[in-house]
């Protein structure tokens, strides 16, 4: 049985561990609000990007650009968005078994990671991954999506790749997070929307070069801040729950110290009363 003495300094131990949680979880609902605010802003400026996009490509012939070229054939990219660093509960984990399924139903694909620590838990699975994108994750912004966005349209214009997709944990309801799959290209025009009046005053091919880098931009840039926003709720529910366990064992040592104090005690007074009696 332990001494009170190695208690104490269990619980000293716990306390600092329970501090240091308590931090990150304060730090990480800091980042988390601000990130859940800038996703909020960015959903109406990439929803219309998204739905004015659709609605132009649904008034021209599919065959007309690469881009909305649906009959391509060749490889498949998957762009998978994850983090730098740990201590997120099972974020990397959730997105690296849905790319492990991807990969098994076509081994042929090429993933694409920003994250080291995503990296790092597909590379335990055995799963390939053809690049890495080493990216500072606290500030998702215009100037890394565009990176992206002109690197994987090089591959899509030069023919190293057919397809596009991109992996993320996607925030629902402003709390729950789910990874979602979305393609990128080509863009299939979506039926039923068409252009209102008007007519393309630049050839269709000029207008859809144009509007495709804005396009895949900002999609990228919203997986982007959706893949920040649920990382900081991740490590939050991590840091709440080792939190939580970490004063549910303090609760228990405290009692154990207890006992073993009490029981210290009751043993000096049974030996002092010991020595009165035999005197």
């Amino acid at each position: 049985m332990a001494t009170g003495k190695e208690i104490k300094t269990r619980i000293a131990s716990i306390q600092n561990t329970l501090k240091i949680t308590n931090t990150m979880y304060l730090v990480s609902s800091a980042k988390y609000n601000s990130a859940l605010t800038q996703l909020n802003k960015f959903k109406d400026f990439s929803g219309a990007v998204e739905k004015y996009s659709s609605i132009i490509l649904s008034d021209i012939d599919e065959t007309v650009s690469i881009y909305t070229d649906n009959t391509r054939q060749g490889i498949h990219a998957y762009l998978v968005i994850g983090s730098n660093k740990g201590l997120a509960g099972d974020y990397n984990k959730q997105i690296a078994k849905r790319v492990k399924e991807i990969f098994k139903s076509d081994e042929n694909c090429k993933i694409y990671v920003a994250g080291s620590k995503l990296k790092s838990v597909l590379h335990n699975m055995n799963v390939p991954t053809a690049r890495h994108f080493d990216f500072d994750f606290r500030n998702p912004d215009d100037e890394s999506a565009q990176y992206l966005a002109d690197f994987f349209d090089k591959k899509y214009t030069d023919g190293e790749i057919a397809r596009l997709s991109v992996v993320f944990a996607e925030m629902q309801d402003g709390m729950n997070r789910k990874v979602k799959t979305e393609d990128l290209l080509p863009v299939p025009p979506k039926p039923g929307q068409k252009v209102c009046g008007g007519e393309f005053v630049n050839t269709k091919q000029e207008i859809i070069d144009t509007m495709m880098s804005l396009y895949i931009k900002t999609l990228i840039r919203s997986a982007l801040i959706n893949g920040y926003c649920s990382e900081q709720n991740a490590r939050m529910t991590a840091m709440q729950s080792a939190s939580d366990n970490a004063k549910e064992l303090l609760a228990e040592l405290n009692t154990q110290y207890n006992h073993t104090r009490q029981a210290s005690i009751t043993r000096e007074i049974t030996e002092i009363s010991g020595e009165r009696t035999q005197l």
